[in-house]
């Protein structure tokens, strides 16, 4: 963010270099993301540039994106192309107004427009610092966007004093000067990580607490719902154990496997929220508007109150919990042969961690099949409430390895259909004796055990949903689109990679392309040029298949505690169950809802994502501060007109400015080959470098990287980078 004296009058405020001096902003703009493969954009590069071209009067309504350096876009209400506006042609517009607009003139470049008319303001609510003067005082916004700010009176600003971070409401947009507001929420100091997480939280319109109604009716059906056995299939007898991370608290899906004469047996187990969480009760009101549970580094907000996350519908071990039960039948080969769905009561024998079970296996995993080492297990944590961790006792160990073997047959079987294995490169974020660790999220076998078991419910319940023709709620992922295909397929040409993406592309297409380069030093550069090709996933009333798993139909139903599609789905499956509906008989309010719900639960969880990637870039800051002046390896994870991105092993990401390049003239960007050259002198995607720490943001949340040497040697001996 940016600080600035405002001048009450309305006359012309301080420029952005003061701005700049008084509170520095980071340097990357997060505008970016338009271009075919996720590659950000520097509209600067098309200042000045082009053949201008005069003509009649074209009238657009639109709204207004800003940025942190003044100048803004215009978003077209038709979905075509964005329009460029200078600061001076805004006509008091703000970032997110509905706005009407000429264009002005174009270039071979870009078309520039104008603003006429603001028809609707659009945003009205701020979070960001607050600054007090003689007249009061005002407000910075956290989104660079929104590069207003906004003034408010002594008597508005509450209890803030300069420095907090605020929550503000706007009530007036003057003709002349800034819009001006009430402070409602003061969250704390700026910097301190508390009021950091807060502000996040509260810019993406997530609130930890819930109202008295909630609380109250969470607390009522605590006590009311009793744990019965009648109507249910009982499996408390069997050995089912719930495996977690260490900082996990609340448990809602458990396993249990069986071999057999025929195969084996995979039963999941998923806590039977509905019981506690009725239709159209203030508990599912609450639960559909947020949506899902968010996760910060050191906190949830959840979706639903701790008092039943954490303890009624966390299936704790020892103690008889409700649940809705996928029952799986698989042969020899790991095909499932059959499924069915129960409400059920178990009881949990353990509470297992990832890494527990996977020291318990280690050796027996070598010895079948799975090659891994030592290293590769997660950072012990700390351990929880809920009882700790259980001990895993002879019948637990057999069936645990019962539970490997059936997990290897399950992803060979995944993987010969075409399942798509991309690396997205998670964080692992915690705070260690009051200090920020940021390090590569580690994976391991016990993970994929569980999340391969997960797939399987996940597939047969949807599977079950379409048979039934049940209004539901499946989760899809679309197939890249033609635009996102071509492109890919020329950056694989350029890397000699011949590939034909213009016919009909299955997942096997790019299994094949990432399994063709596995040993190879472009594949990590591969890896991450296809993932930025792919579709988001999303929730829709109707089914049309999985890409990224090559799965023909699939939803969520393994996360009723954090997630609203899976809350929704367990509700529908039991009303179907009891005989209280039959087949195609629901409804048509059912359905609508269940459409509006999919339709809702896709925002909310974009919405959670960023919010999530937010924080996680601000605590990435906060690390990287401890490092200011030291050096260390990367490899570059992105390409734009401004400079490259480098990501360092603990996947913490900067940015290298390409003024800070050394080369033979203006540095020049080829996006199709995502290059950033001068002469001889290249940088792209892939390629390895050696950085030093030059700065670290922790308003903007960005941190900036330089090249420690003027010479780079790229780990593709193929490209030498000097």
């Amino acid at each position: 963010m940016k600080d600035k004296k405002y001048n009450r009058l309305g006359n012309k405020r301080n420029s952005q270099t003061d701005k700049t001096k008084k509170l520095k902003r980071g340097t990357h703009i997060g505008y970016g993301d338009r271009k075919t493969l996720g590659i950000k954009t520097d509209w600067h590069a098309f200042e000045n540039t082009g053949s201008k071209k005069r003509f009649q009067k074209e009238e657009i309504t639109g709204t207004i994106e800003g940025t942190k350096n003044g100048y803004a876009f215009l978003i077209p209400d038709d979905g075509g192309e964005d329009f460029f506006i200078n600061q001076s042609d805004l006509n008091g517009a703000i970032s997110g107004d509905k706005v009407i607009a000429v264009v002005k003139e174009k270039t071979s470049r870009r078309t520039v427009a104008k603003v006429e008319k603001v028809v609707e303001r659009g945003i009205k609510r701020i979070v960001g610092t607050y600054f007090a003067d003689r007249f009061g005082g005002y407000v910075v916004s956290d989104d660079p966007k929104y590069n207003t700010e906004v003034n408010v009176k002594r008597e508005s600003s509450g209890d803030a004093t300069t420095g907090d971070k605020v929550v503000l409401e706007i009530t007036d947009f003057p003709k002349i000067g800034c819009p001006e507001g009430v402070i409602t929420s003061v969250l704390g100091k700026r910097f301190s990580r508390k009021a950091e997480i807060a502000s996040i939280a509260a810019a993406y319109n997530f609130t930890e607490g819930f109202d008295e109604a909630v609380i109250k009716e969470a607390e009522e059906v605590s006590e009311s719902v009793k744990i019965a056995v009648k109507g249910r299939k009982d499996f408390r007898k069997d050995i089912v154990v719930t495996i977690d991370g260490e900082t996990a608290k609340d448990y809602d899906d458990a396993v249990s496997v069986r071999k057999t004469s025929s195969g084996y047996e995979l039963d999941v187990h998923i806590a039977d929220v509905t019981e506690y969480v009725r239709a159209k009760s203030e508990l599912d009101k609450s639960a559909l508007e947020r949506g899902t549970s968010v996760y910060f580094p050191e906190t949830v907000i959840p979706m639903l109150p701790q008092s039943l996350c954490n303890d009624k519908c966390s299936l704790l071990p020892e103690k008889d919990r409700l649940t809705l039960s996928c029952a799986m039948k698989f042969d020899k080969n790991g095909n499932m042969t059959g499924s069915k769905i129960y409400k059920s009561v178990i009881r949990s024998k353990a509470r297992l961690t990832y890494t527990a079970v996977f020291e318990e296996l280690f050796e027996y995993a070598n010895k079948n099949g799975l090659e891994t080492e030592k290293g590769d297990s997660p950072s012990e944590k700390p351990e929880v409430e809920n009882g700790g961790f259980s001990e895993i006792t002879p019948d637990i160990k057999e069936m645990l390895i019962n539970a490997f073997d059936l997990y290897m047959l399950i992803k060979k079987k995944r993987s010969d259909r075409g399942s798509i294995d991309l690396d997205v490169g998670d964080s692992d974020i915690y705070v260690k004796n009051g200090k920020v660790v940021v390090e590569r999220a580690k994976t391991d076998f016990a993970h994929g055990m569980i999340e391969e078991f997960m797939i399987s419910a996940n597939e047969a319940v949807a599977e079950y949903a379409e048979k039934n023709k049940l209004p539901f709620i499946y989760r899809i992922h679309e197939k890249p689109s033609e635009e996102k295909l071509s492109a890919l397929e020329a950056f694989l040409n350029d890397l000699s990679l011949r590939c034909d993406l213009s016919g009909t592309v299955s997942p096997k297409t790019y299994r094949d392309i990432l399994k063709s380069v596995e040993n190879e030093p472009i594949h990590d550069l591969v890896n991450k040029v296809m993932l930025r090709s792919m579709q988001k996933a999303k929730y829709s009333p109707e089914n049309s298949g999985h890409f990224g798993l090559s799965s023909r139909c699939y939803c969520h139903f393994t996360s009723p505690i954090r997630r609203y599609p899976d809350l929704y789905i367990h509700r529908i499956l039991k009303k179907f169950i009891d005989n209280k509906e039959k087949s195609g008989t629901f409804s048509d309010e059912q359905v609508m809802f269940a459409a509006a719900a999919a339709e809702k639960s896709s925002k909310n969880e974009r919405n959670a994502e960023l919010a999530e990637r937010a924080a996680d870039d601000y605590y990435k800051t906060v690390y990287m501060s401890g490092f200011i002046g030291e050096s260390f390896k990367g490899i570059i994870s992105g390409v734009t007109a401004r400079g490259f991105f480098v990501e360092l092993e603990n996947t913490c990401e900067g940015l290298v400015k390409t003024e800070s390049l050394k080369g033979k003239g203006r540095f020049e960007f080829d996006e199709k080959s995502l290059t950033l050259f001068s002469g001889k002198t290249r940088y792209r995607i892939g390629d390895e470098v050696e950085i030093t720490v030059k700065d670290a943001d922790l308003m903007a949340k960005k941190t900036e990287f330089v090249l420690k040497d003027e010479s780079i040697r790229c780990k593709n001996k193929k490209r030498i980078v000097k």
